[in-house]
Protein backbone atom coordinates (compact mmCIF):
# COMPACT_ATOMS: atom_id res chain seq x y z
CA UNK A 1 0.00 0.00 0.00
CA UNK A 2 2.67 2.54 1.08
CA UNK A 3 4.43 1.77 -2.42
CA UNK A 4 1.16 2.75 -4.65
CA UNK A 5 0.66 5.87 -2.36
CA UNK A 6 4.53 6.57 -2.94
CA UNK A 7 4.39 5.99 -6.74
CA UNK A 8 1.12 8.25 -7.41
CA UNK A 9 2.71 11.29 -5.34
CA UNK A 10 5.70 11.25 -7.15
CA UNK A 11 3.38 10.57 -10.67
CA UNK A 12 2.02 13.75 -9.45
CA UNK A 13 4.67 15.49 -8.48
CA UNK A 14 6.33 14.79 -11.64
CA UNK A 15 3.42 15.92 -14.06
CA UNK A 16 3.28 19.34 -11.77
CA UNK A 17 6.98 20.11 -12.27
CA UNK A 18 7.01 19.68 -16.46
CA UNK A 19 3.57 21.68 -17.85
CA UNK A 20 1.78 19.67 -20.26
CA UNK A 21 0.14 22.05 -22.91
CA UNK A 22 -2.95 20.69 -22.72
CA UNK A 23 -4.41 23.18 -25.63
CA UNK A 24 -2.45 21.86 -28.47
CA UNK A 25 -3.87 18.20 -27.88
CA UNK A 26 -7.51 19.55 -27.10
CA UNK A 27 -10.06 19.19 -30.42
CA UNK A 28 -11.96 22.02 -30.88
CA UNK A 29 -16.17 21.97 -31.16
CA UNK A 30 -18.65 23.96 -31.62
CA UNK A 31 -18.29 27.51 -33.29
CA UNK A 32 -14.61 28.80 -32.26
CA UNK A 33 -13.93 31.90 -33.87
CA UNK A 34 -10.04 32.28 -32.54
CA UNK A 35 -8.14 30.49 -29.98
CA UNK A 36 -4.99 32.43 -28.33
CA UNK A 37 -2.41 30.78 -27.10
CA UNK A 38 0.51 32.65 -24.40
CA UNK A 39 4.02 31.39 -23.70
CA UNK A 40 5.79 32.23 -20.23
CA UNK A 41 8.70 32.27 -18.95
CA UNK A 42 9.05 30.97 -15.45
CA UNK A 43 11.85 32.31 -12.97
CA UNK A 44 12.72 31.95 -9.46
CA UNK A 45 13.49 35.08 -7.92
CA UNK A 46 13.50 35.49 -4.08
CA UNK A 47 12.19 32.18 -3.18
CA UNK A 48 9.20 32.97 -5.52
CA UNK A 49 8.04 32.02 -8.94
CA UNK A 50 7.36 34.73 -11.70
CA UNK A 51 5.22 34.26 -14.71
CA UNK A 52 6.37 36.19 -17.50
CA UNK A 53 4.91 36.29 -20.99
CA UNK A 54 7.36 35.87 -24.00
CA UNK A 55 5.12 35.65 -26.99
CA UNK A 56 1.62 35.46 -28.03
CA UNK A 57 -0.15 33.24 -30.93
CA UNK A 58 -3.85 34.12 -32.45
CA UNK A 59 -5.46 31.21 -34.06
CA UNK A 60 -8.69 31.96 -36.30
CA UNK A 61 -10.87 29.92 -37.83
CA UNK A 62 -13.57 30.39 -40.24
CA UNK A 63 -17.04 28.58 -39.85
CA UNK A 64 -15.87 24.91 -40.86
CA UNK A 65 -13.40 25.14 -38.10
CA UNK A 66 -10.97 25.77 -40.91
CA UNK A 67 -7.46 27.91 -39.39
CA UNK A 68 -7.56 30.61 -41.83
CA UNK A 69 -4.99 33.02 -39.86
CA UNK A 70 -2.01 32.31 -37.29
CA UNK A 71 -0.81 35.87 -36.09
CA UNK A 72 2.39 35.74 -34.05
CA UNK A 73 2.37 38.76 -31.13
CA UNK A 74 5.56 40.06 -28.61
CA UNK A 75 3.79 40.22 -25.04
CA UNK A 76 2.79 43.89 -26.11
CA UNK A 77 0.47 42.95 -28.76
CA UNK A 78 2.79 44.06 -31.65
CA UNK A 79 2.23 41.96 -34.45
CA UNK A 80 5.74 39.59 -35.33
CA UNK A 81 4.48 37.75 -38.36
CA UNK A 82 0.87 36.55 -39.94
CA UNK A 83 -0.17 33.58 -42.07
CA UNK A 84 -3.63 33.41 -44.16
CA UNK A 85 -4.32 30.51 -44.82
CA UNK A 86 -7.19 29.45 -48.33
CA UNK A 87 -9.41 26.65 -48.38
CA UNK A 88 -11.37 25.07 -51.81
CA UNK A 89 -14.65 24.25 -51.41
CA UNK A 90 -13.69 20.58 -50.07
CA UNK A 91 -12.25 21.51 -47.28
CA UNK A 92 -8.47 21.04 -49.13
CA UNK A 93 -5.42 23.76 -48.28
CA UNK A 94 -5.15 25.77 -51.56
CA UNK A 95 -2.77 28.85 -50.18
CA UNK A 96 -0.99 29.95 -47.40
CA UNK A 97 0.82 33.91 -47.31
CA UNK A 98 3.02 34.66 -44.58
CA UNK A 99 3.57 38.21 -43.72
CA UNK A 100 6.00 40.11 -41.43
CA UNK A 101 4.86 42.84 -38.80
CA UNK A 102 5.14 45.50 -41.37
CA UNK A 103 2.57 43.25 -43.73
CA UNK A 104 4.81 43.00 -45.97
CA UNK A 105 4.69 39.60 -47.91
CA UNK A 106 7.23 36.80 -47.13
CA UNK A 107 5.87 33.98 -48.76
CA UNK A 108 3.38 32.56 -50.78
CA UNK A 109 2.89 28.81 -50.78
CA UNK A 110 0.11 27.21 -53.47
CA UNK A 111 -1.12 23.29 -53.23
CA UNK A 112 -2.94 22.04 -56.20
CA UNK A 113 -4.82 19.12 -56.18
CA UNK A 114 -5.56 16.55 -59.04
CA UNK A 115 -8.73 13.90 -58.45
CA UNK A 116 -8.99 14.55 -54.87
CA UNK A 117 -4.81 14.32 -54.06
CA UNK A 118 -2.09 16.84 -53.59
CA UNK A 119 -0.53 17.15 -57.26
CA UNK A 120 2.13 19.88 -56.62
CA UNK A 121 2.72 22.57 -53.99
CA UNK A 122 4.58 26.05 -55.47
CA UNK A 123 6.54 28.23 -52.97
CA UNK A 124 7.09 31.79 -53.89
CA UNK A 125 9.49 34.42 -52.51
CA UNK A 126 8.74 37.68 -51.12
CA UNK A 127 9.79 38.91 -54.89
CA UNK A 128 7.10 37.03 -56.03
CA UNK A 129 9.00 34.32 -58.10
CA UNK A 130 9.41 30.75 -57.85
CA UNK A 131 11.65 29.61 -55.17
CA UNK A 132 10.54 25.70 -55.34
CA UNK A 133 7.81 23.78 -56.73
CA UNK A 134 7.03 19.74 -55.28
CA UNK A 135 5.67 17.44 -57.60
CA UNK A 136 3.77 14.62 -55.76
CA UNK A 137 3.03 10.92 -57.78
CA UNK A 138 0.52 8.62 -56.26
CA UNK A 139 -0.12 4.42 -56.62
CA UNK A 140 -3.70 4.36 -55.62
CA UNK A 141 -3.62 6.82 -52.95
CA UNK A 142 -0.21 6.17 -51.64
CA UNK A 143 2.57 8.49 -52.36
CA UNK A 144 5.37 6.74 -54.46
CA UNK A 145 7.54 9.69 -55.75
CA UNK A 146 8.06 13.00 -54.27
CA UNK A 147 10.70 15.39 -56.44
CA UNK A 148 11.24 18.40 -55.78
CA UNK A 149 12.79 21.10 -58.06
CA UNK A 150 14.99 24.29 -56.55
CA UNK A 151 14.86 27.23 -58.62
CA UNK A 152 17.25 29.01 -57.53
CA UNK A 153 19.94 26.31 -57.33
CA UNK A 154 18.82 24.26 -60.65
CA UNK A 155 18.70 21.24 -58.90
CA UNK A 156 16.17 18.36 -58.98
CA UNK A 157 15.57 16.03 -56.43
CA UNK A 158 13.59 12.72 -56.94
CA UNK A 159 12.98 9.83 -54.51
CA UNK A 160 10.61 7.11 -53.92
CA UNK A 161 8.95 6.63 -50.56
CA UNK A 162 8.71 2.36 -49.88
CA UNK A 163 6.00 1.53 -47.22
CA UNK A 164 7.12 -1.67 -45.36
CA UNK A 165 4.66 -3.84 -43.75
Amino acid sequence: MIIIVSILCLSFIGMSLFAYDVATNLQLKGNVKSVTKTNYNIALKFGDYFRTPNSKFVFTYDSNGKQIESTELTPRDVVVNKVNSTYDASGNLVEQVGFDGENVQLFKSVVTYKNGVKADTSEYGKDGLLKSKTIYTYDGTKLTTHIESITESFSTYSYSLFILL
